[in-house]
């Protein structure tokens, strides 16, 4: 499986719509609501798109002002949800879809994580 870097590289090489990326100031408060450094794939994102995907993550968090929610939503659905229990302490969700489907990586692996997804109730 490819790496974080690899996939989103591939992704925003594609992306259409307006995109518009987050500030210094805006990466650094999002790192800090993971205890592990994030991966540098990830920060380049949001760098790249992280207030604007444009049309890639239409219909989900994935921006800088959802990303706290969505921290605050996988630790919710570890203390409701047997199959949310079973997700690594270092997993970091930076998309939540609909509000059911969690998409996270493991920040202690960096770039070398691969993209998991787990449905919640």
């Amino acid at each position: 499986m490819d790496s974080i870097a690899e996939q989103i590289e591939d992704v925003v090489s594609t992306i259409e719509g307006v995109v518009i990326g987050a500030s210094d100031q805006e990466v650094t408060e999002i790192s800090r609501l993971c205890p592990d450094r994030l991966p540098e794939g990830y920060l380049q994102f949001l760098r790249l798109a992280g207030r604007s995907p444009g049309i890639l993550f239409r219909g989900s968090d994935a921006r800088i002002g959802t990303i706290s929610s969505n921290v605050r939503w996988l630790r919710r659905q570890r203390g409701i949800d047997e199959v949310a229990k079973r997700i690594p302490p270092d997993a970091f969700p930076f998309v939540v879809h609909q509000g059911y489907t969690c998409f996270y990586f493991c920040a202690t692996l960096g770039d070398r994580s691969a993209i998991f997804r787990v449905l919640g109730g």
